[in-house]
């Protein structure tokens, strides 16, 4: 059984964006990875374990979403979050891949919130063909099912931003 934790979460990622799926809340938060390492770097937020029975499987820091920067609400419709099925006996890959089909939705109904660097064109000979601005989109999402994340009932009022952790059941 493997209960050694290492080094694992937003200093180690290398995503930009970073989305919490709530699943008592009926909601995802999605912030710039940056920002979350930010607020943990600040000192203000404290130190927790995250434990499978007595194991501690996750470290990670309780962080309010209103403490991090750009952090963004994004609503999840209730018949969403109805077909994804979410079950607290689920496997936490399984968790993992409803979220991910969560945020997925977010992103093909264009609700979920993604930075950019427009571009505003000066070519002339464009602008009269209709483009006045170019975006150009290469983001990396980190997705993590954060069961009781953020306000609201039966919520925590943090989100949990992880450091470390091991697999001591060996999910996949």
């Amino acid at each position: 059984m493997n209960t050694q934790l290492v080094n694992y979460g937003l200093a180690e990622e290398q995503s930009d964006i970073r989305a919490h799926v709530s699943v008592a809340g009926k909601c995802v938060y999605v912030y710039p990875t940056q920002c979350g390492l930010r607020a943990i770097e600040t000192g203000f937020y404290p130190r927790r374990d995250a434990k499978t029975g007595e194991i501690v499987t996750a470290v990670g820091y309780l962080v309010p979403p209103a403490a991090i920067r750009q952090c963004r609400l994004v609503g999840v419709p209730d018949h969403i979050m109805a077909q994804a099925e979410f079950s607290e006996t689920d496997t936490p890959t399984d968790k993992g891949a409803k979220a991910v089909r969560i945020v997925c939705w977010l992103l093909r109904s264009g609700l979920f919130p993604l930075w950019t660097e427009p571009g505003m064109v000066e070519d002339a000979d464009l602008q009269i063909n209709g483009v006045d601005i170019t975006v150009h989109l290469k983001t990396r999402i980190q997705v993590k099912c954060d069961w009781r994340c953020g306000d609201g009932d039966g919520c925590t009022g943090n989100l949990f931003l992880q450091v470390a952790e091991c697999n001591p059941f060996n999910w996949h």
